[in-house]
């Protein structure tokens, strides 16, 4: 059979001591973890969280984690600090809108476990390696205009045009829609809803429209 990886057995191990703790934040058949015995097992998990996690960070694999994470988030901080104006120029240039001062906090992990998400009031979760050229940066801008923009299908479908789409072309001085190279470009539940922007955002784009005015138009 397959060798198990040194992190499948700690998992394992965490499995067996605290398995209603490790089943409820894997977030897996949630619906089934409330159809039981939800009181016992949500006393359960509160008191196998603490050693739970305690356990997992006294891992090598998870100091092993924290180093390689640790590299990458250096590298981020590098590439943000060498492109952060052009980007966030290009961004304005896009949406027709000059932002706010904001600090944003971004939680950084290693692209090897890896995930991209606004965890709201300016929190991002981030680690992916780079697929293209400036894949960090287009996917970050993504997650900051969910703060600013929202999270509806309409303003999804605008942020993946005007990030995954307009701003990587520009930051890489080539490309095409929805595609780079063999990659597809954004998430395939949206693609029918921007496939039908397009020709509007093309127009758009031309014009003196704010990004707000365009996706309320759309609503």
């Amino acid at each position: 059979g397959t060798k198990l990886t040194k992190w499948d057995d700690t998992k394992n191990v965490l499995w067996k001591k605290y398995q209603e703790a490790y089943s409820f934040y894997l977030n897996q058949n949630i619906h089934v973890f409330f159809s039981e015995d939800y009181q016992t097992k949500l006393q359960k998990v509160a008191e196998q969280t603490q050693p739970l996690f305690e356990e997992c960070v006294k891992s090598n694999e998870f100091g092993e984690l924290m180093r390689t994470s640790t590299e990458y988030k250096e590298w981020l901080e590098q590439e943000w600090a060498s492109k952060s104006e052009k980007v966030v120029n290009t961004v304005e240039e896009i949406t027709k809108y000059k932002f706010p001062d904001d600090e944003f906090t971004i939680f950084v992990i290693d692209p090897k476990v890896g995930g991209g998400k606004y965890l709201g009031n300016r929190k991002i979760f981030w680690g992916h390696k780079e697929d293209w050229e400036n894949y960090s940066m287009v996917y970050l801008m993504h997650e900051v205009l969910h703060e600013y923009l929202g999270n509806g299908e309409i303003e999804h479908a605008v942020i993946e045009l005007a990030t995954d789409n307009e701003l990587r072309i520009r930051l890489n001085n080539d490309g095409e829609y929805f595609q780079e190279g063999e990659e597809k470009v954004g998430h395939d539940f949206l693609q029918e809803t921007e496939k039908k922007l397009l020709p509007h955002w093309q127009e758009y784009l031309k014009s003196n429209t704010s990004i707000f005015e365009f996706i309320k138009s759309k609503k």
